[in-house]
């Protein structure tokens, strides 16, 4: 009897290798549009889900700044990521595929990017900020910091631009007097304190126009490396979509400031990084 056990243990040896039983491990990286701390408040949650309803071992992982991000990217350190539309357009795609997008909390055609000032100054539009200073969360940010430059460039708008670390930061130097305006993402506004939005108020949103003609709002990726095993990559697509079909999916995405996730394809950001080239070359 012992001698049969052993057989039939060593013939599953043979047939399921030790690495097919093991659990996929995917290191998932966040664009640091807030820092890490916040992040991983926000994420980690979100992120344990996807691990149960996938089965999938999944790290959360992000970055201090953009750039560094990016560059991380760029290397492919990720197995899948929730990347900046820029980022994914100008770095990514060629070694990432996007498999889904957020829905903001408002209407689909919700605004991506905004810009807000102090809610006792008397700024009322964007023209009244002329000559002021400007925060933005990084030079590459598309909804915060490019949408918002672009547009004041193609108007003739003079600024003066100073870049932080992240969102909340950009807000917190306008509420702190250092700024008297600041460029935020608008899922990074929704999930603010409520502390923060009292005392806010949006001057300006990011609205296709003429003036901005092909620089539509595009939402953040999410996106998953091009060599994993197809099989992990259905396991982590359908887990993020079942985010959309239970209270606590439902829950844990208002948590961001999204109403629910959509399928997508990397041709929705097709062509943005050539868009945006002039307005990334400012420092």
């Amino acid at each position: 009897m012992k001698k049969t056990i052993i057989k039939f243990a060593f013939l599953i040896a043979l047939i399921c290798p030790l690495e097919a039983l093991a659990v996929e491990k995917i290191i998932f990286s966040i664009s640091p549009q807030r820092n890490v701390s916040e992040l991983a408040k926000l994420w980690i949650p979100i992120l344990n889900e996807i691990q149960n309803q996938s089965g999938l071992e999944i790290t959360f992982t992000t970055a201090t700044d953009a750039k560094t991000f990016n560059k991380r990217l760029k290397r492919t350190e990720a197995d899948a990521a929730f990347i900046d539309p820029y980022a994914f357009s100008s770095l990514s795609k060629d070694n990432y595929s996007a498999f889904a997008k957020p829905l903001n909390l408002d209407k689909e055609a919700d605004h991506l990017g905004i810009i807000v000032v102090r809610k006792d100054t008397p700024f009322q539009t964007i023209d009244d900020l002329a000559g002021k200073v400007f925060s933005f969360p990084n030079t590459e940010s598309f909804s915060a910091s490019v949408l918002p430059r672009f547009h004041m460039q193609a108007t003739q708008t003079p600024y003066k631009a100073m870049f932080t670390r992240s969102g909340i930061s950009s807000a917190l130097s306008v509420l702190r007097g250092f700024s008297d305006a600041a460029g935020l993402e608008v899922s990074v506004y929704n999930s603010m304190p409520y502390a923060f939005k009292q005392n806010l108020r949006i001057v300006w949103t990011s609205t296709p126009s003429d003036l901005c003609r092909g620089m539509k709002n595009h939402p953040f990726v999410f996106a998953i490396k091009k060599s994993l095993p197809i099989e992990v990559k259905d396991k982590l697509a359908k887990a993020v979509m079942s985010m959309n079909e239970t209270p606590k999916g439902k829950r844990l995405l208002k948590s961001l400031g999204f109403k629910e996730i959509q399928v997508a394809t990397n041709s929705e950001w097709a062509g943005l990084s050539n868009l945006a080239t002039r307005v990334l070359i400012e420092k």
